[in-house]
C-alpha cells in the first residue's frame, strides 16, 4: 500500500484495496441503497452464503455478536466490538 493505492515495487498498480466500512459506504452513496440494506449486504448475506448464518452476521441468542459502531452521516467505523468484546 503506498499513498492509498495497491502498487507493485515499480509503482504499477497491483490490485485493489477496499474495506467493508468503505464498501457498505460505497452502497449508500453511490447505489442510492438504505443504510439497513448496505449493512445486510456487509453482514447477514455473508454469513448466509458461508453457511454459517447460525452464529454469525446477526445480533441473537447464541450468535457471536461481532457488532460495528458507524457514524451516521459518513459511514465512518467508530469502534469495533469481536465476540462481544
Amino acid at each position: 500500500m503506498r499513498d492509498g493505492r495497491c502498487v507493485r515495487r515499480d509503482g504499477a498498480l497491483a490490485g485493489a484495496l477496499l474495506d467493508m466500512s468503505a464498501a457498505v459506504r460505497n452502497c449508500v452513496r453511490l447505489l442510492g441503497l438504505p443504510l439497513e440494506a448496505a449493512l445486510r449486504l456487509a453482514s447477514s448475506h455473508p454469513a448466509d452464503f458461508i453457511r454459517l448464518r447460525h452464529v454469525l452476521g446477526r445480533l441473537a441468542p447464541h450468535s457471536r455478536a461481532d457488532m460495528v459502531a458507524l457514524a451516521p452521516d459518513d459511514v465512518r467505523v467508530i469502534e469495533t466490538w469481536v465476540a462481544g468484546v
